[in-house]
């Protein structure tokens, strides 16, 4: 905590002693490109923000991607849609408590909610009434529940949720008069105490402590340094000894908060004009080293808080004979699992594993009984009651448990009677008292005590559907705040508590039906001969087209029978107009529910408005599980195979039940029924 009359110092450089004290030799680390080739959106990358699911968020200069380390979802500007994107040249991302994004951007800032993947737009220039003056550089929800936000005319910015507007942040009176905002902010940070640090090219370095309401600029009793666009400061850092770091435009600088004292770790006397020197980043590693990107000037990594610094050397990248590096770097951001990653002016994003060290290889040997079981390796789970035990999950064979500090290897088997492999642990998770479960593929769920003693064996029951497992093939097991188990099958979602041993099961798309009083409608339409064109019992690999006249205008209904999964669909029916056009279809496993039987078979109900004219209903089939030749329980929900159009004018609702997933009622529907991975977050119980 700074009090007032701690807010003068005396700035104390050394500058002689800079280049002979703190540089080391240079250290040389190897990035990884990704570029648009990968699916970048642009070789301008502005910032990298990890949210609280572990996806990357990357700001570029042709909107907002996130990206799940595999594909990537891009956000862009839509022309003439408000609730779009405001504009593609993003600067910033931050993730807010209730985990929805703010997005500085080339016109202000952008709020995206992502339970309805919309976006709202606040324009800085038409808040403020002002003209080029709306890029916001950097933006920041803190942990009181405050938003902040920098711009290049505005200085720093404040969100008021009352009024749902961006207002100047609270300056205190300079010399008796009302603070000046018509300034550049170029960052705003929280530090670990809660306290507000940012920078402004008319006051330097502001601050807010956490109990206060306006910020004050550190005045100093020598001339500002950070108090003009030459000298703005560009990032800031406070480190675990309390001294906050400063980057600008022409140095780096640390600021001992207890003692009120600044002083020049290195400054810069030549390409202080470059538009680059604004991009500066700070971070920490988990070893205590602060790494410090530095715009065009390079990479420099600190060790510890210490004022030595190597600097960092990165192939391909090539120094000027102005000091002056080919690369100009935007962004550093440390995730959670350590990787660095890097935005750049022109060469898109770069990632560093610093941690990434040689696998050792563990496999069966078959001279060696003390190897692991052959069959291959099914699930791996980490103790976390005996830290180094390893269970090890089989195809067949049972499971292993590995020591990791004398590599021994501890066989366990139990009866099987349904796995093709004999036995296989598809997934293992151990409770904190001991008892360990293991998910196996044909045989359920087995529960085991600390010896690996089977207790219970729990398995679907076709006479108990509602309350056993979904399916005896056993994916992934978790386990909620509440001690719940979430247990993925190749048959959908089920939530077990032990205690009571009862089951609840989540409905998936895959899995749902409609309700019975639709189905009841659509087989007693079939009984009676009420369709008005049908194709039916088809077999394998055969297009078929019925045509058909509509004569009033009305309210009709589309069924269709098929086969299909999340990859495509096998069997399938559809509508079309008189020019051959498709009017509605079940396509793709989106449009269906679960038609009985085999998970694959599947149903759509349609209901739609039709003009008289000429129609074909058309249906299509590969050369498997067809009518009277099926690889799987046969459909039994709807007397059809084949699809079928019917015109009613009773009311008939087709709208299938939504079962929710957690407490919260999200409404979320699974999408298949094969639960490959299941991940708890801190809101989620049974």
């Amino acid at each position: 905590m700074i009090s007032q009359h701690l807010l003068s110092f005396k700035v104390v450089t050394f500058l002689f002693l800079l280049s002979v004290i703190f540089r080391t030799d240079a250290q040389e680390i190897n990035l990884e490109s990704i570029s648009i080739s990968n699916g970048l959106a642009s070789p301008v990358v502005f910032d990298i923000t990890q949210d609280s699911y572990g996806l990357l968020w990357i700001s570029t200069a042709n909107g907002v991607q996130r990206y799940d380390g595999y594909n990537w979802k891009t956000y862009r500007n839509i022309i003439g849609d408000p609730n779009s994107l405001q504009h593609n040249q993003t600067f910033y991302i931050s993730e807010d408590s209730i985990q929805n994004l703010w997005i500085a951007n080339e016109f202000g800032l952008t709020y995206f909610d992502r339970a309805k993947n919309t976006f709202k737009n606040y324009n800085v220039d038409s808040i403020f009434e002002t003209v080029g003056a709306s890029r916001t550089i950097k933006v920041l929800p803190d942990s009181h529940g405050r938003v902040w936000a920098t711009t290049i005319g505005q200085g720093i910015l404040q969100f008021d949720p009352k009024e749902d507007i961006w207002k100047h942040a609270p300056y205190a009176n300079v010399n008796g008069k009302p603070a000046v905002h018509s300034s550049l902010s170029i960052t705003v940070y929280e530090d670990r105490n809660g306290a507000i640090w940012g920078g402004s090219s008319v006051y330097g370095l502001m601050y807010l402590p956490k109990a206060a309401s306006e910020f004050n600029a550190i005045k100093f009793d020598v001339e500002n340094p950070f108090n003009s666009n030459e000298n703005l400061i560009t990032a800031l850092y406070l480190d675990k000894d309390d001294i906050l770091w400063i980057t600008s435009r022409q140095g780096i600088y640390k600021y001992d908060v207890e003692n009120n004292k600044l002083r020049t770790i290195i400054y810069y006397n030549t390409g202080n004009e470059d538009i680059a020197t604004y991009l500066n980043s700070i971070n920490e590693d988990s070893d205590g080293n602060i790494w410090v990107l530095n715009n065009y000037r390079g990479f420099l990594k600190f060790e510890g808080n210490s004022d030595e610094y190597t600097e960092v050397i990165i192939p391909g990248n090539r120094k000027m004979n102005t000091g002056a590096w080919t690369n100009r770097f935007t962004r550093l951001t440390i995730d959670r699992s350590g990787i660095f990653w890097f935005g750049s002016r022109a060469k898109g994003l770069f990632k560093y594993d610093p941690v990434n060290q040689p696998f050792t290889a563990y496999k069966h040997d078959q001279a060696d009984p003390n190897s692991l079981s052959s069959g291959g390796t099914y699930g791996l789970f980490a103790s976390k009651i005996t830290p180094g035990k390893i269970y090890v999950g089989n195809r067949g064979n049972g499971f292993d448990v590995f020591n990791e500090s004398d590599h021994s290897v501890k066989k366990i088997n139990f009866p099987s009677s349904n796995d093709m492999f004999g036995g296989s642990a598809r997934s293992i998770y151990e409770q904190n008292d001991g008892t360990l479960w293991v998910g196996t593929w044909g045989d359920g769920l087995i529960k085991m005590d600390e010896n690996y003693q089977e207790i219970k064996r729990f398995k679907y029951d076709q006479s108990e559907t509602e309350n056993s497992l979904p399916n005896n093939q056993v994916r992934v097991i978790r386990e909620d705040k509440k001690g719940n188990l979430w247990i993925g099958t190749n048959g959908g979602l089920a939530i077990l508590n032990p205690a009571s041993e009862n089951f609840k099961h989540i409905n998936s798309q895959y899995n749902q039906t409609y309700p019975d009083d639709i189905l009841s409608q659509i087989n007693q339409w079939l009984e009676t001969d009420q369709q008005l064109a049908i194709i039916e019992q088809v077999g394998q690999s055969e297009e078929l087209t019925q045509g058909f006249e509509i004569t009033e205008k009305g309210t009709y209904f589309l069924v269709s029978v098929g086969e299909g999964d999340p990859a495509s669909m096998a069997d399938y029916g559809w509508l079309t107009n008189g020019l051959g056009e498709t009017v509605i279809g079940m396509e793709t496993i989106e449009d269906s529910f679960w038609a009985g039987g085999g998970l694959k078979n599947r149903l759509m109900i349609a209901q739609i408005e039709l003009n008289p004219g000429s129609y074909s209903l058309r249906y299509t089939s590969d050369d498997s599980h067809h009518y009277e030749s099926w690889n799987e329980p046969e459909p039994d929900l709807v007397d059809l195979y084949g699809v079928a159009i019917f015109k009613q004018d009773i009311e008939v609702t087709t709208e299938s039940t939504v079962v929710n997933v957690n407490e919260q009622n999200a409404e979320i529907i699974i999408q298949d029924a094969n639960i490959s991975d299941i991940e708890i977050g801190e809101n989620t119980s049974g």
